[in-house]
């Protein structure tokens, strides 16, 4: 283990999908919102009658605000699902090209900033992020001693950030896997989540995944390359509280930051693992929901997702 330290734009292909805040001087002034459009652009390898497309539309809740500017006139946008995500779908998708333009205003997320229900999903295991095994042994371990919440995940925290590594070599990374991260000790910010989550859940303690995209903290627009994801854990005495494992990892003078605190540079998309979609889709459930997803007779289609920013003046 290693040692704890506390402390309408043109279409252009994303590039295979990464995950990370980028590396950056704190937001001047101590800003604590952020408002921007955001292009989500898509492009479809082919189209036909029998074709159906599904985007994640962004996130509302306490801590972001999602004004939805220009959506197709063959798009419908669901009412959200068991977690609040809202699907936008093309049930008949004839073009290869579409647009979703938003405006969204994004807040620090804090302790119980962001709200939502305690659900019976947030203590269960989901495919790749059982409730047992290494994992509850890991947080057991970590836990010993401990009463609170509050303590007990901090503990959590402090555990994954010493058996983990941000790393993206070979291949195996980035499905947020419990079982690769326990085994390899190292991936993306998916399998650093997958790892907290089981184990918070390991010990009785709701704990909820969310991906959406990072926003560059000294940029004002341009194009967003990857992906990027975070958790919360449930604390009855604090709500909902944010967490992001895989960046204090990246930056260690955070940590105590990232344990609770969640910066505006970035936009939620879905939250929840093992997504049923709306129209629900014939394949099985997605492990995550960030990127465009098409299918035809069933069957994965290929498309290319496109996702563009722009602040608002202040």
């Amino acid at each position: 283990m290693k040692p704890i330290l506390r402390q309408s734009w043109a279409l252009l292909a994303l590039l295979a999908p990464a995950c990370g805040l980028p590396q950056s001087a704190d937001r001047p002034g101590g800003l604590t919102d952020r408002a921007f459009d955001l292009v989500y652009s898509v492009e479809l390898a082919q189209a036909s009658p029998d074709t159906v497309l599904w985007v994640p539309v962004p996130r509302e809740d306490g801590v972001q605000q999602v004004e939805i500017l220009e959506s197709p006139a063959s798009a419908t946008i669901s009412g959200p699902d068991v977690h609040g995500n809202r699907f936008a779908s093309v049930t008949a998708a004839q073009s290869t090209r579409y647009t979703w333009r938003y405006r969204i205003r994004r807040s620090t997320d804090g302790p119980g900033a962001s709200g939502g229900e305690v659900r019976r999903a947030y203590l269960a295991a989901d495919t790749l992020v059982p409730i047992d095994g290494e994992a509850a042994t890991r947080a057991a371990e970590a836990s010993a001693g401990r009463r609170s919440t509050a303590t007990v995940s901090r503990a959590i925290y402090d555990r994954v950030l010493a058996d983990m590594d941000y790393r993206k070599d070979g291949t195996g990374w980035g499905t947020g896997s419990t079982q690769w991260a326990c085994s390899a000790g190292y991936g993306n910010c998916t399998d650093f989540h997958a790892l907290f989550i089981s184990m918070s859940r390991s010990r009785e303690i709701p704990a909820r995944f969310t991906i959406g995209f990072p926003l560059p903290a000294g940029q004002a627009e341009g194009k967003l390359n990857g992906y990027h994801c975070w958790a919360h854990y449930y604390d009855p005495a604090a709500g909902w509280t944010p967490v992001d494992v895989s960046e204090a990892d990246k930056d260690p003078s955070k940590t105590d930051f990232y344990y609770g605190t969640l910066d505006p540079d970035r936009v939620s998309m879905t939250v929840g693992r093992d997504l049923v979609l709306s129209p629900p889709q014939q394949g099985p459930p997605l492990n995550y929901f960030v990127h465009a997803y098409a299918e035809r007779r069933g069957e994965p289609l290929d498309v290319t997702t496109t996702v563009r920013f722009r602040d608002l003046p202040r």
